[in-house]
């Protein structure tokens, strides 16, 4: 009815708002008379009591926390004098300091120390392994669904949280609680962990002394919101995901529920107590009668005005709906303004949806450009200058030049460099570097503005880069830097530079920044033992695996006119343009490389260095061509090979980005790269698409359950693929099969 929708109906909803604040306060006065000086004494007294049983617990895991410092500083010598990873299994020291570290604890607490690395653990009864660990107690715990040799292994800071067990809820109180302290290891990363078990028996009698007997749910969370401790008194409660929603300390309403919720200040920790209210505010007392009596007659007063106010006040509206739409209010739809409202919020939702599109595309825009800038492949003024004005990075004006970032560790060069991209754009616009991935290479690229062409200028660039990552906990990056360029179009001069002496790096060096310099030939031992120049020859080994010809014939021409400075006889000519070819020739051979020598005339012999030069120039040129073209197909093979992976693995629960990143060995940016330029999707839009086809496909062809397909297209919440199949299609997946199934044809 379009009546039930009118803007009259809401009228009247506001104008009984307005009048029927009276009755409000009225009804407020009786409450704090008698029902607020009740609760807030039953309040006072279970918070206080609350608080009691939270100091008693916090208690217990401080003297677990002085003990795992006791036994740091008791062991430090030990840890320290011996190897930490190969600790005598007879360690007497270790079992004295657990057994002495155990008097201060709770009854059935026992404490345990463990060496990362290692395949035992020490408890104060023996040293056990893994095997004997787990059978040592009586009802085991599920320790690998807790993840408990994981945290071992990788903890870092103080950790307290419960062992799962296949325990009924009646006896959780008999489970295990873990209180996990890292132990340091010469003032360094933690190389140790000391441990303790309890009984979470513990727990519940502190609640129960202090609280007394009482029907309700305790629940202990850690800092990072894991269960510590959880009891389940209450036949029904509400659930974890709203308690973990609740925001604040002290007492919170909760529905028909009341909590007594507290943070430890110095832990994290969380704790909470659910109640239902009527236990809660037993001693309150309430009496509605005659306050409903009273109220009951202002609200018939109140309907009354409303009515008469929405009659008068109607008109003005209706004009201004007639005045924005153009169409009578009462031919539309009788809901003038949740018209406004819905037309109102479709624009803002494109508009919305237009930017975050744009943002998106502009950041992978100004990625791929970077990459054509020190790839060379940007030529003219003017198209650099069409791409910095649409692309918003100011290039111009000021000095640049590249840093590549190379991780020495092979396990973790992906996911460093990946870091160092995800902290590198989080910087504002007034950032004087951008990052990117450096294409083919695992390497990440930075490009810097800078004062001025000076070393220090570089220095100091370079210097402020390595220590934003440190700011952000990324180290062991080996930065290389080459040299400072006046224009944007010279940066694969400086790129390349960057990644030769990075190549040319000592990794066993202390030092973590290399700075290209244009180096000269060296004399050793004498005026005819001359060797070449190291940087340039770093800079023509990457120029030609970067299938760069202009830098390549540029070092190579740098390395033949020093040869000529040098050289102090034809012989030693001869020699340094063998040593020349032979560096040229293994790089051919390395990357197999179809372009040879002996099919452009080079041979043994040449007359002058002129003519080697020539000689070499063609195949320097052949073999630069035919790695850019390689590349190019390198490139279209990775795109194709990442659409034909998501395809063929769509239907995987599993199936994330982080699955195809390791498959394929790129990184998550280049995959997300690929798919907005291929498809103009992201990775979870993309993967979206191809289930819900491959549902709808399924529907229509097969008799299976609906249940069964949603399945084996990888989703497991059936409920939570059926809501978003509808707010796609419009329809459920049911009438989906009914308005589309093919039906057999009549004979």
């Amino acid at each position: 009815m379009a009546f039930r929708k009118s803007v009259r109906i809401r009228y009247v909803s506001s104008f009984l708002l307005i009048v029927i604040i009276p009755i409000i306060i009225f009804g407020i006065f009786f409450y704090l008379y008698d029902v607020a000086s009740t609760e807030i004494g039953a309040d006072n007294a279970r918070h206080a009591a609350f608080g009691q049983a939270v100091a008693q617990c916090e208690g217990m895991f401080d003297r677990f926390m002085t003990a795992a410092l006791q036994v740091s500083a008791d062991l430090e010598s030990l840890i320290q004098s011996e190897d930490a990873f190969n600790l005598q299994l007879d360690s007497p020291r270790v079992l004295a300091e657990l057994q002495a570290s155990e008097q201060s604890f709770p009854e059935g607490a026992f404490a345990g120390f463990y060496v990362h690395g290692q395949d035992r653990v020490y408890l104060s009864s023996g040293i056990y392994d893994y095997e004997q660990f787990e059978k040592w107690f009586s009802s085991p715990p599920n320790l690998n669904m807790s993840r408990f040799y994981t945290r071992l292994n990788t903890l870092r800071t103080a950790l307290t949280f419960a062992l799962i067990y296949d325990r009924p809820p009646e006896r959780q109180d008999d489970r295990l609680g873990v209180f996990m302290a890292p132990v340091p290891y010469l003032s360094a990363m933690p190389s140790c962990t000391a441990f303790y078990l309890f009984p979470q028996e513990e727990i519940s009698s502190g609640f129960s002394n202090t609280m007394g007997e009482f029907r309700g749910n305790v629940l202990i969370l850690s800092r990072s919101l894991e269960t510590v401790y959880q009891s389940s008194l209450l036949e029904s409660g509400p659930d974890m995901e709203e308690l973990l929603h609740l925001k604040g300390t002290g007492t919170l309403p909760l529905g028909q529920y009341v909590v007594l919720r507290s943070v430890a200040e110095n832990s994290g920790r969380i704790y909470m107590v659910t109640m239902e209210r009527g236990e809660y505010y037993q001693a309150s007392r309430f009496s509605k009668s005659v306050l409903l009596a009273l109220m009951g007659a202002l609200v018939l007063l109140c309907v009354l005005l409303a009515v008469l106010m929405a009659f008068y006040n109607y008109r003005p509206i209706r004009n201004l709906v007639w005045d924005l739409t153009g169409e009578d209010p009462d031919i539309a739809s009788g809901d003038e303004l949740g018209s406004i409202r819905a037309a109102f919020t479709r624009s803002q939702a494109r508009n919305e949806q237009l930017l975050n599109r744009m943002t998106t595309q502009l950041d992978i825009a100004r990625d791929q450009f970077l990459l054509r800038l020190v790839q060379g492949k940007v030529k003219t003024p003017e198209e650099l200058k069409y791409y910095m004005s649409c692309l918003e990075l100011p290039l111009e004006g000021d000095m640049l030049l590249c840093m590549v970032g190379m991780v020495p560790q092979v396990a973790d060069r992906r996911l460093t460099v990946e870091r160092i991209l995800e902290e590198g754009k989080r910087r504002s616009e007034e950032a004087r570097f951008w990052v990117t991935e450096a294409g083919f290479e695992n390497y990440a690229l930075c490009i810097c503005r800078l004062d001025g062409a000076s070393a220090d200028s570089r220095q100091a660039a370079a210097c402020a880069v390595q220590e934003f990552y440190r700011t952000v906990g990324i180290a062991g990056v080996i930065w290389g830097v080459g040299l400072p360029v006046a224009s944007a179009l010279k940066l694969h001069e400086s790129y390349l530079q960057a990644v030769a002496v990075v190549q040319n790096a000592l990794l066993g060096e202390s030092q973590s920044i290399f700075y290209y310099y244009e180096s000269t030939m060296e004399k050793e031992n004498s005026p005819h033992d001359v060797s070449l120049p190291s940087m340039e020859q770093s800079l023509l080994i990457e120029s030609i695996r970067h299938g760069d010809a202009e830098m390549a014939l540029d070092s190579f021409n740098k390395i033949v006119e020093q040869i000529n400075q040098t050289a102090a006889s034809f012989l030693i000519t001869q020699m340094l343009c063998f040593e020349v070819l032979n560096v040229i020739i293994k790089v051919f051979r390395q990357i197999h490389l179809s372009a040879n020598f002996s099919q452009y005339s080079v041979t043994d012999t040449f007359r002058s260095l002129p003519e080697f030069q020539r000689q070499v120039a063609v195949v320097l040129e052949a073999g630069c061509t035919e790695v850019a073209e390689r590349r190019e197909a390198d490139d279209t093979q990775i795109r194709t090979g990442t659409l034909q992976f998501i395809q063929q693995h769509f239907c995987e629960s599993g199936l994330s980005l982080d699955m195809v990143s390791d498959a394929l060995h790129i990184s998550k940016a280049r995959i997300n790269a690929i798919l907005k330029e291929d498809l103009g999707l992201s990775f979870s839009q993309y993967v979206t698409i191809l289930r819900l086809g491959y549902v709808k496909k399924q529907l229509v062809q097969t008799p299976d359950k609906i249940q069964d397909i949603v399945t084996s297209a990888g989703y497991i919440d059936v409920s939570n693929f059926v809501r978003k199949f509808k707010n796609l299609e419009g329809i459920t997946p049911g009438q989906y099969r009914q308005l589309y199934k093919k039906k057999p044809n009549r004979p």
